[in-house]
C-alpha cells in the first residue's frame, strides 16, 4: 500500500468527524483500518458481513460457554465416583 487518507463524514452536519492518514499512523493501526473496521461498518460486506460477523461471534461465544459447562459436569462426576 502506498498510502492512503480517509475521512469520515457526517452527513448530516455536512463536516468531518475523523481523518485517518496512514503515512502519519503505526504500521498496525493501518491494518486495523483497512480490514477490521470496513467490517464492522459493512464497507465490505454490507448488512449481510455485518450479520456474519455478529454469528460468528456468538458462536465463539457459545463454544466457550458450553466446553465451559462440560467441564463442570465431568468435575462434579469426578467428585461422585471418589
Amino acid at each position: 500500500l502506498g498510502g492512503y487518507t480517509r475521512l469520515i463524514l457526517d452527513p448530516a452536519k455536512k463536516s468531518v468527524l475523523q481523518t485517518f492518514d496512514s503515512s502519519m499512523d503505526p504500521s498496525v493501526w493501518n491494518t486495523k483500518r483497512l480490514f477490521i473496521y470496513p467490517l464492522h461498518t459493512g464497507e465490505y460486506f454490507g448488512l449481510l458481513g455485518r450479520v456474519i460477523v455478529l454469528v460468528s461471534g456468538l458462536a465463539l461465544m457459545a463454544i466457550f460457554i458450553s466446553g465451559f459447562l462440560l467441564y463442570r459436569k465431568r468435575k462434579k462426576r469426578a467428585i461422585e465416583i471418589m
